[in-house]
């Protein structure tokens, strides 16, 4: 019950931040009226409140992180988004807006946040995890993401740098958050994992991230 309570916290807390999200969103569409084309920077001024100023997720852990990931998945995504193919707690409202619609603008949203520098210090979870994820990550996740998670292309997202809570949430929710986005394959591989196993290659790909100096 207690767990339950919990969760239901964190999903409304999630939709409030998202309709901050969508009202900043939308006191910015006004302020710009007269521009057609918003550079990547003003796109995503809306997103700070959940994402951070630097894009690198929320301080917890829960939210992600952007900053550094593939510009052609990010621009997938936003569309995925905007078509409730994909689906999240907080998300779901912000993509009402008209940006998750407008390709360019996903384009250009994608292109800024691609070019920003991975989170440095990412939450990483239990250090005494790793070496058993190791063993996971290279048989189940290496061949797609790469051997240190920068994975590759349009459906294939960068690993490294993201924070262990939400990785750790990811392997448990893969299949119904992203429906048919999501290969059979990453399906097979994840769901097959007991608890403690995604526990462990949550904590190693959190962990390839570079120390913060």
């Amino acid at each position: 019950m207690l767990g339950c309570m919990k969760e239901i916290a964190a999903r409304l807390a999630l939709r409030s931040l998202a309709v901050s999200c969508l009202l900043a969103w939308a006191c910015g569409a006004r302020a710009q009226v007269a521009s057609a084309a918003p550079d990547g920077k003003s796109l995503y001024a809306a997103c700070v409140v959940c994402h951070q100023p630097n894009a690198g997720g929320s301080p917890d852990g829960i939210i992600p992180s952007l900053a550094g990931q593939r510009r052609d998945y990010l621009i997938a995504q936003l569309g995925a988004f905007g078509a409730r193919e994909r689906r999240a707690p907080g998300m779901d409202v912000v993509a009402a807006h008209t940006t998750f619609r407008d390709h360019d603008r996903m384009r250009t949203l994608a292109g800024y946040l691609a070019a920003l520098p991975p989170n440095p210090d990412p939450v990483r979870g239990p250090a005494e995890s790793v070496a058993a994820g190791a063993s996971v990550y290279r048989g189940r996740c290496a061949l797609c993401h790469g051997a240190q998670g920068h994975g590759g292309g349009r459906d294939v997202p960068v690993l490294a740098c993201q924070h262990y809570p939400y990785l750790r949430r990811q392997l448990d929710v893969l299949p119904a958050v992203h429906g048919k986005l999501a290969p059979r394959t990453l399906g097979t591989a994840t769901q097959t994992l007991s608890p403690e196993f995604k526990d462990a290659l949550a904590a190693y790909i959190a962990h390839l991230c570079p120390e913060h100096p």
